[in-house]
């Protein structure tokens, strides 16, 4: 049985430039791109410390970045995605709850998750 980051590593090279993911807003990353973000999100969180027993929480809005973050951090550790669309309180409860060693944000997640973090 094969993981999600024996896939992307052993991809073929001829295959590797075929779209793997994209999104409505014509954002596509293709199988190369993914295993190369992947990696260098692990080597990120290895840098922080964040090893392979530990939660990392992920709020993104849906589309091809969370997917992309979603695949990096489960390379590497446990990957918590949350509701980006949910209340404050409820994320800090779920935070409180979930105990994760980093919350992963971006630009275009939502205020309340920045705010959370």
């Amino acid at each position: 049985m094969s993981t999600i980051c024996q896939i992307l590593r052993e991809v073929p090279v001829s295959t590797s430039s075929s779209v793997f993911l994209e999104d409505g807003d014509s954002l596509s990353f293709h199988r190369s791109h993914v295993h190369l973000y992947a990696t260098a999100l692990g080597r990120v969180l290895e840098v922080h410390g964040i090893r392979r027993e530990d939660r990392v929480a992920i709020v993104l809005p849906d589309g091809a970045r969370l997917c992309v973050a979603f695949l990096g951090v489960s390379c590497h550790c446990v990957a918590a995605p949350l509701n980006p669309t949910a209340s404050l309180p409820d994320l800090l409860s779920w935070l409180e709850d979930l105990e994760p060693r980093a919350l992963l944000v971006g630009e275009g997640s939502p205020a309340v998750a920045h705010e959370a973090a």
